[in-house]
């Protein structure tokens, strides 16, 4: 039954052949979407990063012009 046996381990090969395709297919279909994911979520986060970091930069000065150190605050400072 050397026939045989060879005929199952063709069938095997192709069997093999057929999922490691679909596999591929489905990591590429993965891939695409993990992509499209990241790009929504990058222009979700890029306004939001932007609006922070002007937020952040806002309460720097104030902090600085609380404290006297900023140059900028000298004037009104002594005008009170």
């Amino acid at each position: 039954g050397g026939d045989t046996m060879s005929g199952r381990l063709e069938e095997v090969r192709e069997q093999m052949e057929e999922v490691r395709a679909k596999m591929e297919e489905q990591a590429n279909q993965m891939r695409q979407q993990a992509e499209a994911f990241q790009a929504r979520l990058k222009s979700w986060f890029e306004p939001l990063v932007e609006d922070m970091q002007r937020q952040w930069a806002g309460l720097v000065e104030k902090v600085q012009a609380a404290l006297g150190t900023s140059p900028t605050t000298a004037a009104p400072v002594e005008t009170q």
